[in-house]
């Protein structure tokens, strides 16, 4: 997604201000509102396509999905490894335990092949305590083979990002052809506690905002979403002209800054975001919540 950076922001601040050089005193604090002002835009939608994550494949083994997933607990060595057509079947050395479930994506390495490269990242399906399957590109292959893992293949479960908010939990792959069954759930401090689990799902699709990508700064985190550009940088201004007591001023300057964000908000309006993510639909009607 599109941003700007950190050095035209501060340039578009001062220009608004009419300050050619900040004290270092002045750039520290104007860091802070900025940051302030960042996190105010972050919070105000949950709908910011660059933050929302729909229906994505979390473990949960005890019925608690996680704010974090630590993807190296997933990580196994391979047993066996054959293809059936265009399947693949893995066989790991120590039982999955869900630590990686149906519908996440899995890294396959150092498998070493005579015809078709089953190493990659594919999207999974677990059918055992230690055993899943993926499906290759390629879905006219018809051939069988039995691949080797030497001197040791392994699976790796591909990074996923950390929760801020969840939003719905499904026990299916949802927004999709077929319907899925929706949980509720409520969220403490350990994670979203799905009710009424009768399947003992130890894997749920979840549609969440990911954690705020700031603070950002001058020198490691100077990518500003350019969604939230100008808000910050009118936001910011109106802040600076309240240090300076111009209360009025400020007031004005802040009615620009909502009006920026308004707009941008319109995009993920228009984009359905906030409506697909919200939306009930059942045979018979459809309601946004």
């Amino acid at each position: 997604m599109q941003t700007d950076t950190w050095a035209n922001l501060i340039g578009r601040i001062q220009a608004l201000s009419g300050v050619e050089t900040l004290l270092t005193a002045e750039a520290t604090l104007l860091a802070s509102i900025i940051n302030r002002r960042a996190f105010q835009a972050y919070r105000y939608s949950d709908s910011w396509s660059r933050y929302l994550t729909a229906g994505q494949a979390r473990p949960g083994p005890t019925g608690i999905i996680p704010y974090s997933y630590t993807n190296a607990t997933g990580n196994r060595t391979v047993g066996t490894a054959t293809s059936d057509g265009y399947v693949v079947t893995i066989t790991t050395t120590v039982d999955i335990d869900g630590d990686f479930v149906t519908g996440q994506y899995v890294t396959i390495a150092s498998m070493t092949y005579v015809t078709v490269n089953p190493n990659g990242a594919f999207k999974v399906t677990v059918t055992g305590d230690d055993t899943f399957t993926y499906k290759l590109a390629d879905t006219s292959l018809t051939s069988t083979e039995t691949y080797v893992s030497s001197p040791a293949a392994t699976t790796a479960p591909v990074v996923i990002s950390d929760v801020d908010t969840f939003i719905r939990v499904h026990a299916a792959q949802p927004f999709n052809l077929n319907s899925a069954l929706e949980l509720d759930f409520y969220a403490e401090s350990d994670g979203a506690h799905v009710i009424g689990n009768s399947t003992s799902l130890i894997g749920f699709w979840v549609t969440y905002k990911k954690v705020w990508a700031g603070p950002y700064d001058s020198v490691t985190n100077t990518a500003i979403p350019l969604e939230w550009f100008e808000f910050i940088a009118h936001a910011s201004y109106a802040d600076y002209l309240r240090m300076d007591k111009q209360n009025q001023t400020a007031v004005m300057e802040e009615r620009v800054a909502m009006n920026f964000l308004g707009m941008e908000l319109m995009k993920p309006q228009n984009q359905f975001n906030n409506q697909i993510t919200s939306r009930m639909s059942t045979h018979l009607s459809r309601q946004s919540r």
